[in-house]
């Protein structure tokens, strides 16, 4: 098959390595834009061979181009729809899932790498008109389906277009947040779901170990001061500061100025009593609680990063 043959050419078995080196250990160690478009653009461009030589081995009476250019469009529709939507992206990943938790992000920059379809048409079109001497390699599918189904597992990252554009100098941290929305049916105990991604694609806020008390300081307050971000610089600029908790805040205005009722969370999955709620329309939002010590003072800090507005109805 002419689809097995390009993925055992010995510059593809090398991308197909690169592919899962990066998603089991690069993505981990060394989080950041690089590694997360190095997938991307493997993933795309490899992808349609992958589904072709599966699909042909099933449906060996289908012309193998057919099954290419039916292929190619799963490809191009899968990238377009999980990266158009936050919630067709969990929706997607969700019902794909096959125990390896996928998941992943919507990125409007990922559809950047689109075109490295025309390069996979291509090379097919090339295959399919000359003759090749390497032999097709079974193995190599192996290792490549075996890439293909562990890739998903592994968040794509996030920078938007402007970031993209701009050489990432305005990529910021990110809040995904997932559940509730508009379509939940709220429950007197309801889960708060959201992600938290880092400009260099980060899993977990950044944040000092602890919080050491400076040897010139004689006494520090034990109730924090609150402060907001007019008066301190951004914690991801200010290295000093740990990172607490989460804190999920919910707010019967689009505006988020009045207040109904918040919670801080231990982790990105939050359980909140929401039966105190009356019914109506209501917005929420996540912050990050910081701690830290200047002059001498204790300081606690709310931070807001970048997210879009949800809602969910009660």
């Amino acid at each position: 098959m002419k689809s097995i043959q390009i993925l055992s050419l010995k510059s593809h078995i090398i991308l197909i390595l690169l592919w899962g080196l990066n998603d089991l250990v690069l993505k981990i160690q060394f989080p950041g834009f690089i590694t997360g478009k190095i997938s991307d653009l493997i993933g795309i461009y490899l992808s349609p061979f992958i589904m072709t030589a599966i699909l042909k081995l099933l449906l060996r009476k289908i012309e193998e181009k057919t099954i290419f250019y039916f292929s190619t469009s799963i490809v191009l529709c899968f990238f377009l729809l999980i990266n158009l939507s936050l919630t067709l992206n969990d929706t997607i990943y969700k019902s794909i899932d096959i125990g390896l938790g996928y998941s992943g992000y919507a990125d409007f920059s990922d559809l950047l790498c689109l075109p490295i379809l025309i390069v996979s048409i291509l090379s097919f079109k090339y295959i399919l008109n000359h003759k090749t001497r390497n032999n097709p390699r079974y193995l190599v599918l192996l290792l490549s389906f075996a890439v293909f189904i562990n890739s998903p597992s592994e968040p794509t990252g996030r920078s938007d277009l402007i970031s993209l554009l701009a050489l990432l100098s305005l990529a910021e941290d990110k809040i995904y947040l997932l559940e509730p929305n508009e379509n939940t049916i709220l429950n007197d105990t309801q889960t708060f779901l959201f992600r938290f991604v880092g400009k260099n694609n980060e899993s977990s806020p950044s944040s000092i170990d602890k919080i050491i008390i400076p040897d010139d300081c004689t006494s520090v307050n034990s109730d924090p001061i609150l402060t907001d971000e007019v008066n301190i610089q951004s914690s991801r600029n200010e290295p000093f500061m740990k990172f607490l908790k989460y804190k999920v805040s919910i707010y019967d205005d689009v505006t988020l100025t009045n207040l109904k009722l918040s919670q801080v969370c231990e982790e990105n999955s939050c359980n909140i009593e929401t039966n105190v709620l009356g019914s109506g329309k209501y917005f929420w939002e996540v912050r990050l609680q910081y701690r830290y010590i200047k002059d001498c003072k204790l300081y606690e800090y709310f931070e807001k990063p970048e997210q879009d507005s949800i809602y969910f109805n009660k």
